[in-house]
């Protein structure tokens, strides 16, 4: 669903449903932006957003976190932004689009 909203906002989307996934499409593909689930199957979001710094593929201004449980120590350090579930969708497209413009 989320992925379907970012495109009708006119953002491309690509979808992975796993960490190890998401970090083999870094790995083939540029992305300008990540939005991670810290709730993902095979590592969570923050270990994703770890690696993706650690190899390279993302900068903390690239990435925001969702999570439907408490903020993961370190996020801060990692991301941009962190959104507890559940959120508005506006919400997430302003901070994208802030983002994707270079601001701060």
């Amino acid at each position: 669903m989320l992925s379907f909203m970012l495109r009708h906002s006119g953002f491309e989307a690509e979808t992975a449903h796993d960490g190890v996934t998401a970090l083999e499409r870094a790995r083939e593909r540029d992305y300008a932006l990540f939005v991670l689930d810290n709730m993902m199957p095979g590592m969570t979001g923050l270990e994703l957003a770890r690696e993706l710094m650690a190899r390279g593929h993302a900068k903390k201004q690239q990435m925001v976190m969702i999570t439907g449980g408490t903020v993961p120590d370190g996020a801060s350090q990692l991301v941009d932004t962190v959104m507890l579930k559940p959120f508005e969708i506006d919400d997430l497209l302003a901070i994208l689009r802030r983002l994707s413009a270079g601001e701060p």
